[in-house]
């Protein structure tokens, strides 16, 4: 069940649709920033729509050059916008941070999440565990 967090109307998901959040979906950073955020009912997964037809998402990835490295956050620019990666110390990019560098290519696999930090909504991506 899932229920829209801009209105009180919940709507279920149909087999075909639960099948598309396990796909990462290769998509414009541009669209990752405006998609309508829904969220499962009782739970802290989110679910982003886009398009027309409406799809389902939250897996995503993505391909882009590296502008700007700090720790374990990346961020990455397609030319239609930028996001940052958090990429998990212990993910599948564990053995590959000494590769990341300003300016090379990199395409991430992860889950598209939006939080309330100080009253500024912020989207990124968390890399894959």
């Amino acid at each position: 069940m899932l229920k829209s967090i801009n209105s009180s109307n919940s709507f279920n998901l149909n087999k075909e649709e639960s099948k598309e959040l396990k796909t990462h979906r290769l998509l414009f950073i541009h669209d990752l920033i405006l998609p309508n955020v829904t969220v499962l009912k009782n739970s802290k997964l989110q679910i982003f729509q886009i398009g027309n037809p409406k799809f389902n998402f939250n897996k995503v990835r993505i391909l882009g050059i590296v502008t700007q490295i700090k720790n374990d956050i990346l961020w990455i620019d397609d030319s239609s916008g930028c996001i940052s990666v958090k990429l998990p110390k212990k993910g599948i990019y564990a053995n590959r941070f000494d590769l990341f560098k300003v300016g090379c290519q990199l395409e991430v696999l992860g889950q598209l999440i939006e939080c309330n930090n100080n009253n500024i909504i912020e989207r990124f991506i968390e890399g894959e565990r």
